[in-house]
């Protein structure tokens, strides 16, 4: 699976551990980084890295932070924190179209009186 690789991204897998104790955060992982880099290229580097068939997982309770996903329960944690994350902006989502539509509708009845 290595071959399409840059050096950027061996660099960065060889950091990322296996297991979920062993997780780093994307500061920490960037810190470890030979070259200056972000947080924020780190975090674009992994979800890269997932789109070439990379497993890694990463969760926000500790210990938080990204690793090498190696067993079920691994995968479950995080379809199950990625799963819920979406669910919560779905539902954010729904409020912000129904806020915007009720008053939507007040300024059409104010437009109309």
């Amino acid at each position: 699976m290595n071959n399409n690789l840059n050096n950027y991204e061996k660099w960065l897998l060889s950091l990322i551990l296996d297991g979920r104790m062993e997780a780093r955060t994307a500061s920490k992982l960037s810190e470890m980084m030979p070259m200056d880099t972000t947080s924020k290229e780190v975090q674009e580097c992994i979800h890269n890295l997932r789109k070439k068939g990379y497993l890694i997982g990463s969760v926000s309770n500790a210990p938080r932070g990204y690793f090498m996903i190696t067993d079920a329960n691994e995968l479950a944690t995080v379809t199950g924190e990625l799963e819920n994350r979406g669910n919560n902006t779905l539902k954010v989502s729904a409020i912000l179209k129904e806020l915007w539509g009720k008053r939507h509708d007040k300024d059409q009845i104010r437009q109309e009186a």
